[in-house]
């Protein structure tokens, strides 16, 4: 693992990766490599992504789903990745998650993003607050803004390659295949030259998502020319 002020460079291998707990939401993160069988733990919903090959994903009392390259998922409790190939799992802890599938990774994101980069949301917070995932894709020569994040951010490259800038730090040169996290408060951005680069990362919270007295049923429940919603 290469560390710097909040910037950490994994070692991309079979088993258990890094910890982090930040504001009581404890963060595991795994690898999967080729002929590898890793068994996630009970109490956690796990985000996950392909990277390369594919795998045998085991979750729900033995069901079972095929994953090829490029494609995510999102289980909660114990599971299973019987892997013929690489790929990255963020697990967070008393999080219980909905099972969900995509894939595979478009080529540019759905929504707009800082300095002309795009990002797309793979797996939505169910509820406001909650974890996400999320595409994130740059361009080809994009110079970032220095920025932060308040809340953890585990990334891993699955197209291209670029730089990752982080003050007290040589330039870190990223490509397909590398995983990386960056703490809370951490000040990083990134560059691209003429590949451009999409990575897929996993916050540990939003800032966006449904409530209970805000959510698509219930502002489209119309009673008496009003809708149920609650203010």
């Amino acid at each position: 693992m290469s560390t710097g002020v909040g910037f950490s460079l994994l070692d991309f291998q079979f088993g258990h990766l890094y910890e982090h707990n930040h504001e009581n939401k404890t963060t595991r993160v795994y690898g999967f490599t080729p002929e590898t069988f890793l068994l996630l733990p009970g109490g956690h919903t796990h985000f996950g992504f392909v990277l390369s090959g594919h795998i045998v994903l085991g979750y729900a009392n033995g069901s079972k789903m095929p994953l090829p390259k490029g494609c995510h998922f999102c289980v909660k409790e114990v599971a299973t990745v019987e892997s013929y190939g690489t790929g990255i799992v963020s697990s967070a802890e008393g999080f219980a998650g909905m099972n969900q599938f995509g894939g595979p990774l478009e080529n540019e994101g759905r929504f707009r993003y800082v300095d002309g980069c795009s990002n797309s949301l793979l797996v939505h917070p169910l509820r406001k607050g909650d974890p996400c995932f999320h595409h994130l894709h740059l361009d080809p020569h994009v110079k970032e803004m220095p920025h932060t994040h308040p809340s953890l951010r585990t990334l891993v490259v699955y197209r291209g390659e670029g730089e990752a800038i982080v003050p007290g730090l040589d330039t870190v040169h990223i490509k397909r295949g590398d995983a990386f996290v960056i703490e809370p408060d951490c000040v990083h951005s990134f560059n691209t030259g003429e590949a451009g680069m999409s990575l897929v990362t996993y916050h540990p919270d939003s800032v966006v998502g449904y409530t209970d007295d805000n959510n698509p049923m219930l502002n489209n429940t119309i009673s008496g020319g009003k809708s149920a919603r609650r203010d």
